[in-house]
């Protein structure tokens, strides 16, 4: 009898690590291949003087047009070469593959919790355990998210050389306040964000299961998954309601991050997320509060795309479980 239980666990652990490594992969080859587009976000939802988005004068800003973009993509490349349209991205590897790994894990378990708590998970149940697992991977990366939020941000040689002295320079120097400056927005973004991602696919995958049931002779849910296209599409639309949702407070997340850092002059002095907000409204308008949504649409939907086919490609190799999640 022991030994069946040790197996069963050995099983059960194996199942987690597959699943943990598919997550990590799919979100970082995705992040790194829409890494060019994140730089352009961050600097533009900081305003950052040196790409021609002047701070002291927020309400001259341009619109983040798609020539825009790509205009101060070609500034950047210009400036920086290569490196600096990938600048802060390994900072940004580190703390993604984490943060996938641990969100997937976590909202699995989770949903089993409460799978075996409620019973039947509807969309309330998947939009807590999202919620849940989302907040679980921000606390346990957040500071990842700090120093390379820092590193993007700066311009040419300064004070931060790279990944590995970057982290010997933020880590050290700042005290835990410091570190998790911009928590609290990050936060109560992610709580709505990973909530409405989770429940939102869930619902669409659902609904898009009984679409193919009715028309499709041939489809049987149990034995035939869902064809990537419609998981792509299912995911890139619950991933943009999400974010444009709680995108303000991802521009106020940003602005606290690099505060007092050596890459940027500019002094915000937010007392709080909700005066954060109300101060941006006031003096930039809504322009301030969604600065860079047009630049999050255009990098999200390639992202999840990579995401959602990557991890899928893995799923059926390591031949994950079929009640995964995803």
């Amino acid at each position: 009898m022991s030994k069946i239980k040790s197996e069963t666990k050995d099983s059960k652990l194996i199942e987690i690590l597959k699943q943990l490594f598919a997550g990590g992969v799919a979100g970082t080859v995705a992040k790194s291949a829409v890494a060019p587009l994140e730089r352009v976000k961050i600097l533009y939802q900081v305003r950052s003087k040196d790409y021609g988005f002047n701070a002291s004068n927020p309400t001259s800003v341009k619109p983040a047009t798609i020539n825009l973009v790509f205009s101060t993509l070609n500034k950047i490349f210009n400036n920086e070469g290569i490196y600096g349209l990938f600048k802060g991205n390994g900072m940004a590897v580190i703390r993604v593959f984490p943060y996938a790994a641990i969100q997937f894990a976590a909202f699995e378990n989770y949903r089993r919790f409460a799978n075996t708590t409620f019973g039947e998970i509807d969309g309330v149940i998947n939009f807590a355990c999202g919620s849940a697992a989302g907040a679980t991977a921000v606390i346990l990366t957040y500071p990842l998210d700090v120093a390379r939020a820092r590193l993007a941000c700066q311009i040419e040689s300064g004070s931060y050389l790279g990944l590995r002295n970057s982290l010997k320079k933020v880590f050290p120097k700042f005290s835990f306040f410091i570190i998790y400056k911009g928590l609290s927005p990050t936060l109560i973004g992610i709580v709505p964000y990973a909530g409405c991602n989770f429940a939102s696919y869930e619902a669409l995958k659902k609904i898009s299961i009984n679409i193919l049931e009715k028309t499709d002779k041939n489809f049987d849910k149990n034995l035939n998954p869902l064809p990537t296209y419609i998981r792509l599409i299912c995911g890139g639309l619950a991933g943009l309601f999400g974010q444009t949702i709680t995108y303000p407070l991802d521009v106020v997340r940003r602005r606290m991050q690099i505060e007092g850092s050596a890459s940027n002059s500019i002094s915000y002095n937010y007392k709080s997320t909700l005066s954060a907000i109300i101060n941006i409204a006031k003096s930039e308008g809504k322009r301030g509060l969604f600065g860079g949504l047009t630049i999050n649409y255009m990098k999200a939907i390639p992202m999840i795309s990579i995401s959602f086919t990557i991890f899928d490609s893995l799923k059926n190799r390591l031949d994950i479980n079929k009640n995964s999640f995803h």
